[in-house]
């Protein structure tokens, strides 16, 4: 697992995701900004992203109210994905599901109650 922890670290991440989304998931070209956007804005520390051969993966890790979620891409249909939400890891229950059909506020709304069931899992 690799932390990202500097601008470069982040850019290199942005520029992955870029490409999986461009060449495996198109329906998710608007959303991903976004989802990205929320975590590093609610996450209380910083964010970690799995890697393969030295390489980083589109999978993250991130503690948001004090619980550790996973951020990852599942399948819908051939060429539809969403990101989904694991409580405390890949194992984890999903939490919550981002697709394209969601507005920027569905999103944000979304991450004020991944806070709150953070904060009540933590307790």
């Amino acid at each position: 697992m690799k932390q990202i922890v500097t601008t470069k670290d982040l850019a290199d991440y942005i520029t992955h995701l870029d490409y999986v989304v461009n060449h495996h998931a198109r329906n998710m070209a608007g959303l991903w900004q976004q989802v990205l956007a929320g975590v590093i804005q609610h996450a209380d520390e910083p964010l970690k992203v799995r890697t393969h051969l030295g390489t980083v993966t589109a999978s993250a890790w991130a503690v948001i109210g004090g619980q550790r979620f996973m951020f990852g891409a599942e399948r819908l249909g051939k060429h539809n994905y969403a990101i989904v939400v694991k409580l405390k890891g890949c194992q984890g229950p999903v939490v919550a599901a981002f697709t394209d059909q969601l507005t920027p506020d569905d999103v944000r709304g979304t991450f004020i109650e991944l806070k709150a069931l953070g904060i009540a899992q933590a307790a």
